[in-house]
């Protein structure tokens, strides 16, 4: 931020003591500047920054001479003011328009604010007086220096020692980059017993942290891919088995990502490809092709859009949406009646890229596809439709079909006055509609889920839903395809992966190449136990 647009000029206090200067205006000279360096154990590198003043008063500048020649003067404080760029020109904000000018005739009331933290004088201490410590450690009782002991033997052992692994893990919970990894480093070693102790860690180690994955990783045109599973999951200490993970493809709006989930999330979900390409079959054929899916044979979990693509299916409002049964979506509310069955597919228009038995439903999918069809057969007059747009932030035209998000619907379930504005018949539909998220969508399933799922379709029929949608036949007529990895694998946890992969896309500016997978898949080992991961277990 330019100093000109400021109320008062930055130059005008001290960059020492945030104080005003007056007339007398000192330059830290690169003598002051080691001495700055030696009393706060700081650096003032960022003095010639337009959000922080140039000069230092006469009072600093001669605390800081004198402490030069002789290191045992002290200071009127022991940290100098922090200086941050502002935001906005706010009092609250801003230091440099927080004091007002007709108050500078006079001493002014410093105080701190977001772009400045002013110095604390220092309070005498009864700890500095010579003859404390030794009356200190005298009066301590057997039982205190017993315990002073063993504290002392437990650290000279080594023990708190970081090794690289700990450093590592530190920088993974805290999702810092390589560059701000090796910033941490260097001021972590500005203080001498943090230097002992991260003695084992070097810089150099740091900026090639995920050098040993990069060779993992291959590139094939806008395609970048893992060539070798089986070390990937060496290298991140994950037991591999095919049988026990399934493949998650789907495309965001910068990317198309194919990702490896692992039953009830148990592990995180690993990135296996990425791509700059758009979503359809060929270029979901390419990815196929070169993770080796044939090899592998994991359970697909994606969106009905890329199932159609691998299916061999018309996507969109098509006439025979399923890959199971010659569903007509044009007499869907024939689906209703529970006795009625649909001929089973015996052909496609395509050949299918994957077996169809390696087909899971996408369970994340299908409820907001049931809730879209609730808030669509909703009188859009009513009270209960009236709650959904005051309380949830979206267009209109999303509203009126009851296009939301997880995070939304999850809300409104929560919310004890939502069923309050619901007739009987809307509220029976909504309780379903719970159950069936919570009990057979979920990761709780109960053993009367078949009963639930039935119930689900009776009162949307009877709250006057015209049709079935293909994800409510689905889930209404093939309950034998899905019970086998019910409450087992969800689409939400690949979901995930697109908001986690948002801040390593910005940090490589969306540049397609092996380090940004290489540091992606370095984020998700865990070497030691000192640092836990915070993720939930599905």
């Amino acid at each position: 931020m330019h100093k000109r647009i400021h109320k008062n000029d930055p130059d005008a206090f001290c960059y020492v003591c945030a104080e005003f200067i007056g007339r007398t205006k000192r330059n830290l000279t690169p003598t002051l500047q080691e001495a700055f360096w030696k009393c706060f154990q700081t650096s003032c590198a960022d003095i010639l920054r337009p959000f922080t003043p140039s000069y230092i008063c006469s009072g600093c500048h001669r605390n800081l001479y004198r402490y030069h020649r002789n290191n045992k003067v002290k200071l009127p404080f022991k940290c100098p003011a922090i200086w941050t760029e502002c935001s906005s020109h706010d009092y609250r904000c801003c230091y440099f328009c927080s004091i007002k000018k007709h108050s500078l005739k006079r001493k002014p009331k410093y105080f701190d604010c977001a772009s400045c933290t002013i110095p604390k004088l220092c309070l005498p201490d009864l700890d500095d007086r010579p003859d404390a410590t030794s009356t200190a450690s005298n009066s301590q009782s057997p039982t205190d220096q017993s315990e002073t002991d063993f504290v002392d033997e437990g650290a000279s052992t080594g023990h708190f020692n970081w090794s690289l692994e700990s450093f590592n893990d530190f920088c993974r919970e805290l999702r810092l980059s390589k560059l701000l990894s090796m910033k941490c480093l260097g001021m972590l070693k500005e203080d001498p017993d943090l230097k002992k102790k991260l003695s084992a860690v070097t810089v150099r180690q740091v900026k090639q942290r995920s050098q040993d994955v990069i060779d993992m990783f291959s590139k094939s045109g806008d395609f970048t891919y893992c060539n070798d599973i089986e070390r990937l999951m060496a290298f991140l200490c994950v037991p591999y088995d095919s049988s026990d993970w399934c493949l998650f493809v789907d495309s965001s709006t910068t990317s198309l990502k194919a990702a490896l989930m692992y039953k009830s999330n148990l592990h995180p979900t690993i990135p296996i490809a990425y791509a700059n390409v758009q979503e359809n079959r060929s270029s979901i054929k390419e990815i196929l092709r070169l993770i080796q899916y044939e090899s592998h044979g994991w359970l697909i979990m994606c969106d009905l859009k890329v199932l159609n693509f691998m299916m061999g299916l018309k996507s969109g409002y098509a006439k025979y949406p399923c890959f199971y049964c010659m569903f007509d979506s044009r007499q869907s509310q024939i689906d209703f009646n529970p006795s009625h069955t649909w001929p089973v597919r015996v052909d496609f228009d395509i050949d299918p890229l994957v077996p169809i038995d390696k087909i899971a439903f996408p369970f994340l999918h299908i409820k907001l596809g049931i809730f879209q069809k609730y808030v669509k057969a909703l009188d859009k007059e009513s009270e209960c439709f009236k709650f959904i747009c005051k309380n949830i932030k979206k267009s209109k035209a999303k509203l009126l079909n009851g296009v939301l998000t997880g995070p939304e619907i999850r809300y409104l379930m929560k919310n004890d006055d939502f069923p309050k504005t619901m007739t009987d018949l809307e509220r029976s539909a909504w309780f379903n509609f719970i159950a069936v998220a919570t009990n057979v969508l979920g990761k709780h399933v109960t053993e009367e889920w078949k009963e639930k799922v039935d119930q689900l379709i009776f009162s949307f029929q009877a709250m006057g839903c015209p049709t079935v949608s293909s994800k409510m036949h689905l889930l209404f007529k093939h309950k034998d395809k899905y019970e086998p990895y019910i409450g087992i694998f969800s689409d939400e946890h690949g979901e995930r992966l697109h908001k986690e992969m948002q801040v390593i896309e910005k940090r490589f500016k969306q540049c397609l190449n092996k380090e940004m997978l290489a540091e992606c898949i370095w984020s998700l080992k865990r070497s030691t136990t000192l640092f836990k991961s915070s993720r939930n277990v599905y």
